[in-house]
């Protein structure tokens, strides 16, 4: 048996994300809707069915547990599948709108059910759930890669076809992503999706291969799932639902199903995996990647890598920036450099825009005067974002005040000119706002305290889009010190709310900290490496970001109006306005070179052997890797006890 999330509309608005897996408290407080899949064998055991003698309501929780006590249960999709029309309260179920009679029912089960009742009560939930329900937790069905068969024939999709109308005029674009997680790769996603659907009327279809790893309560699918299913219906999470060995057949049929003209691979390991396996099923649509960085430091390159590894068999390869399109042109395997074509990620500058009404009366509630500067840190608590390294830098430049206890930093107006004066005529506040989670979170904490700063360095956690929006509002710099980056979302949207940047100079931030079609200073780039491309010390990072920092900060004016200069410079050349279309663009410039014969010479479809030596190799080294994983996971909860 199979129920799934469901949302509650109409008089009462809710979200339910109950069901099998609270057996624990079923006997208890009823965990499932009406919304069951199940075969017709679960019956046998309950008289076909509702008992038909319950005619004042509750027939559904009694078969429930009639099942259960003969060891019938089943599975929860954790995705909300199910919308539930609600109705006013109006004494429709006599069995349950009185307390006489919720008690008389539950009496009723425990005559009926005793074996699902033990003499002591069961352990109640601590969820601070006044009904006392279990929440979900983060699992999937468990991996069988040994299992995987790879005869040929058994990912065709000989048993199900479903093949959905398809208008002419409305091209379809399947896009695979790895999950549905917060950060700018998705954001990208998610906005192209919505324009593709809005401006140019496309039908589009939605594939993740995992699930969040940064899942919140009741968003096991990823806290960005509503997004998406706000563009799109089509929208599914394969390992909800799906072992690993099931995913290369459920892609076959969603192809035959489907039959994208587009396909889009967008930072996803497997999809690359599977891409010889895809075009065999689907060869005449036109398979196409988007690459948002170079990650030297996972498999040679990271999704950089399997680009040009497999750029063959890709029709169209977008790039993020120059510098991300110039490695993958430069890579030996790459074999398509005629099929390279840089689009620029973009960020709305629309929504992305201060509003000072906001800006004056949030800063009013936090009690932030106009001379107080405030520094913000966006993304991810990963290594990637060196969010530690953001934590020694705030204390580096905190300490070096002579007013430490009150941190502050003195500033001079500028009045238009670059030079400071002499003597200082103010002296601002600094306050310094972290938003973002991720495995680092705690041990960011811990440095935090470590270092004393409670009081000076605010950890706000992952926020809503919404919320972060607000905060860019207040917010005068921007400070990004990353490891590695391709074209940094978080950076574009912050200069585009004119908050001066200090980032590292890495991947393709030079092509937007110090891009050579602008004239004029409107950020601050740090180098992390020296003159012979060798990194940089930790001391020496630190020192250096906060040179930048306090440079800004002696001169808070001047760098407010860097800040507006920095959005003149998104607006325009990193503007998402024209992203869509320039994506259709190369779609039909993809289409006209398949048509022409041009792209027949660099892949064509690949042979049966092939593919099955793909699908083996691939998914033994992602077995690899996650026995791996889950070695490494153990040894550091053993480290940690």
């Amino acid at each position: 048996m199979v129920n799934a999330f469901s949302f509650g509309f109409g008089a009462r608005n809710y979200s339910w994300t109950n069901g099998f897996h609270n057996n624990s408290v079923l006997a208890y407080q009823n965990q499932l809707t009406t919304h069951v899949v199940f075969r017709r064998a679960a019956l046998t055991h309950c008289n076909g069915g509702f008992d038909e003698t319950l005619t004042d309501g509750m027939e559904d929780w009694d078969m429930w547990l009639c099942m259960l006590s003969h060891n019938r249960s089943g599975y929860t999709m954790p995705e909300h599948l199910i919308w539930y029309r609600t109705s006013p309260a109006t004494g429709r179920w006599k069995t349950w709108d009185t307390p006489a009679g919720r008690k008389e029912f539950r009496k009723r089960l425990r005559s009926s059910y005793p074996s699902l009742y033990p003499k002591t009560s069961p352990i109640a939930p601590t969820t601070g759930d006044p009904m006392g329900i279990t929440p979900f937790t983060k699992r999937r069905p468990p991996a069988r890669f040994a299992s995987l068969a790879l005869n040929q024939n058994e990912h065709r999709p000989h048993v199900i076809a479903n093949p959905l109308r398809k208008w002419p005029s409305s091209p379809r674009m399947l896009l695979l992503a790895p999950w549905l997680e917060i950060g700018g790769a998705d954001l990208f996603n998610i906005d192209l999706l919505r324009r593709l659907v809005e401006r140019f009327g496309w039908h589009v279809s939605v594939i993740a291969m995992k699930t969040a790893n940064d899942a919140i309560e009741g968003s096991f699918i990823g806290p960005w799932a509503h997004r998406y299913h706000q563009i799109t219906p089509d929208v599914f999470v394969l390992p909800t639902f799906l072992e690993w060995n099931g995913i290369p057949q459920f892609v076959s049929y969603f192809l035959q199903s489907r039959v994208p003209d587009v396909v889009l691979i967008a930072n996803c390991e497997l999809a690359y995996l599977l891409l010889p396996f895809m075009k065999s099923i689907h060869p005449d649509a036109l398979f196409m990647d988007y690459v948002h960085m170079v990650t030297p430091s996972w498999k040679n390159g990271g999704y950089a890598f399997y680009s040009a590894t497999y750029s063959t068999l890709l029709d169209r390869t977008l790039a993020s920036s120059k510098g991300v399109a110039n490695w993958l042109a430069e890579h030996p395997a790459q074999q398509g450099a005629d099929r390279l074509q840089h689009l620029y990620i973009g960020t709305n500058t629309s929504m992305f825009e201060r509003q000072d009404e906001v800006r004056n009366g949030m800063r009013a509630s936090l009690n932030i005067s106009d001379t107080t500067a405030v520094v913000l840190f966006v993304g991810r608590m990963h290594e990637q974002k060196n969010p530690l390294l953001f934590v020694d830098t705030i204390a580096r430049v905190l300490r070096v005040s002579d007013k430490v206890d009150d941190y502050y930093f003195q500033y001079t107006s500028s009045q238009g000119s670059e030079q400071q004066q002499d003597e200082p005529s103010m002296h601002a506040h600094i306050r310094v706002y972290m938003i973002g989670d991720g495995p680092l979170m705690d041990a960011v904490r811990d440095r935090v305290q470590q270092l004393g700063l409670q009081k000076s360095i605010v950890l706000l956690g992952a926020m809503a889009q919404e919320e972060t929006w607000r905060y860019l509002n207040i917010a005068d710099i921007f400070m990004q010190p990353s490891r590695y980056e391709g074209l940094s979302l978080a950076l574009l949207e912050a200069m585009s709310m004119r908050l001066f940047p200090i980032a590292s100079l890495v991947g393709s931030h030079d092509e937007v900290l110090a891009n050579e079609q602008v004239v004029g200073q409107y950020a601050a780039a740090v180098h992390i490496e020296d003159h012979d491309s060798q990194p940089l010390s930790k001391q020496q990072l630190v020192n250096n970001f906060a040179d930048a920092l306090m440079s800004a900060l002696s001169n808070l004016e001047l760098t407010r109006a860097r800040g507006r200069k920095a959005r003149e410079v998104v607006q325009g050349i990193f503007s998402s306005s024209d992203q869509a279309d320039l994506f259709v663009k190369e779609c039909y410039h993809a289409a006209e070179a398949r048509h022409s014969g041009v792209a027949s010479e660099h892949g064509g479809t690949p042979s049966e052997g092939s593919i099955m030596r793909e699908l083996q190799w691939g998914f033994a080294m992602l077995a690899a890797e996650e026995m791996f994983d889950n070695v490494y996971r153990k040894f550091l909860e053993m480290k940690r006890g």
